[in-house]
C-alpha cells in the first residue's frame, strides 16, 4: 500500500480557498452521493473555549457562523482516509493546548502535521505562510458579511 497520497501542495498550487461569496468551482467538488465523501473538519469557539465540529457532510459548511474562508486541501484516496482522519482529529480534546488557538491557527497546525506525515507535498514554511496570508486576505474582505452570517 502506497503512503504517498495524490495531494499536491506546491508554491503556485496552494490548496483551493473560497469564501461564501467566491465558492469553489462546482466541478472541483464531488456530489454528496459520491463514494468520495467529503468531510468538513472544523473547530468553533464557544466563547470560553474551542471544540471540534467535524461532519461527514460538506453541505452544512456554509451554515457555520462567521465563516470567511473554506480551504480544500485535497481529495484523499480511499486507502489513506483513516490515517488522514486521525491527523485531522489529533488535537480534538486538547484544542486549548494550541497557543493562540483559532480556527485559522488550528488549520495551520493540522496542515503542518499533514506535511510532516507525507500526506501533503511541497508544503514548507513559505507555502504554509502563503496560504495563511491568502486566508487572512479573503477573511478580512468577508469578515463583516460573515459577522452578519450572510
Amino acid at each position: 500500500m502506497s503512503t504517498n497520497p495524490s495531494a499536491s501542495f506546491q508554491k503556485g498550487a496552494l490548496p483551493q480557498t473560497s469564501s461564501p461569496k467566491r465558492p469553489l468551482e462546482p466541478s472541483s467538488l464531488q456530489p454528496l452521493h459520491s463514494p468520495w465523501r467529503h468531510t468538513k473538519y472544523h473547530i468553533k469557539s464557544l466563547g470560553s473555549g474551542w471544540i471540534s465540529d467535524h461532519e461527514g457532510r460538506m453541505g452544512s459548511v456554509f451554515k457555520s457562523n462567521f465563516l470567511c474562508v473554506r480551504v480544500r486541501i485535497s481529495t484523499v484516496p480511499e486507502h489513506l482516509r483513516d490515517r488522514v482522519d486521525g491527523v485531522m482529529r489529533m488535537f480534538d480534546g486538547r484544542l486549548m493546548e494550541i497557543q493562540g488557538v483559532t480556527c485559522r491557527v488550528w488549520l495551520l497546525e493540522i496542515l503542518k502535521e499533514l506535511v510532516k506525515g507525507g500526506f501533503v507535498r511541497g508544503g514548507g514554511e513559505d507555502a504554509v505562510g502563503e496560504l495563511e496570508r491568502e486566508c487572512k486576505e479573503i477573511g478580512n474582505v468577508h469578515a463583516e458579511a460573515a459577522a452578519r452570517n450572510e
